[in-house]
């Protein structure tokens, strides 16, 4: 009997590769990789583990009801519209809702946060939330069958968008800097590397089974690791930095 087909998108991404591994680690799923480059390096490897690495994103809807064709689940991540090809991240959603249902995919797992429109009762709008958010709403339009997860800050935020800085005047100091949120307010965190891609597994396990699939098609599910604060996370570094002396 052949193994279900899990289409990963973004997969040579934060998200994706990380659902890629717990995936090649279940053994259970035939993984269909997709990826703007199939000739990178990230691609390249993946494609010597035996995963099926096509072309496509969601910004070519195209690309995507071909790569979604035979699919029993599929994971979905929008990423912020940077460049020339790049849509919006509503019309990254939408693609690929549109191409699962197309395709009567049995499963969408589409990575999610709160929106700021709809938290803060249309007083804050962050479009890089709220476009996601979006999506959500989208899915329950067409009725295309999905898990939404919400994630919290990633792990790595410290070291991958900029937030660990060094201090102007003693550069043997560093500065952990949490945008918008006071230094003892407490923040979820996602540790992406290491939770996304077992949690997401799990999902789609579960998704057979009737009961598990109303619980989990009910609303979002916080995919949260831990949470801390501002002053948590420094204290956190600064135990470490001592012990690496």
């Amino acid at each position: 009997m052949s193994k279900k087909i899990v289409l990963v998108s973004g997969a040579t991404g934060n998200q994706g590769s990380a659902l890629v591994r717990a995936l090649l680690q279940h053994g259970g799923y035939h993984i269909r990789a997709l990826t703007r480059d199939t000739q990178s390096d990230a691609a390249t490897s993946l494609a010597e583990k035996g995963v099926d690495v096509v072309p496509g994103q969601l910004s070519d809807k195209d690309s995507l009801l071909k790569a979604c064709q035979g699919v029993y689940a599929a994971f979905g991540v929008s990423i912020p519209s940077t460049g020339p090809g790049i849509a919006d991240e509503k019309v990254q959603g939408r693609n690929l809702v549109d191409a699962c249902k197309a395709n009567n995919v049995e499963l969408l797992v589409w990575s999610s946060v709160p929106g700021c429109k709809d938290t803060s009762h249309g007083r804050f709008a962050v479009p890089v939330f709220d476009d996601k958010a979006e999506v959500e709403k989208y899915i329950k339009i067409v009725d295309q069958p999905a898990i939404v997860i919400h994630l919290g800050a990633f792990t790595g935020i410290l070291l991958t968008m900029g937030a660990l800085k060094r201090d102007n005047h003693d550069h043997s100091k560093f500065h952990a800097v949490i945008p918008f949120v006071a230094p003892d307010s407490r923040q979820p965190y996602t540790y992406v590397e290491e939770d996304l891609g077992p949690a997401v597994v799990a999902l789609i396990n579960k998704w057979e089974d009737a009961t598990w699939r109303r619980e989990l098609s009910k609303s979002p599910i916080p995919l949260v690791s831990y949470d801390a604060t501002g002053r948590e996370v420094a204290d956190t570094l600064a135990k470490g930095d001592r012990k690496g002396r």
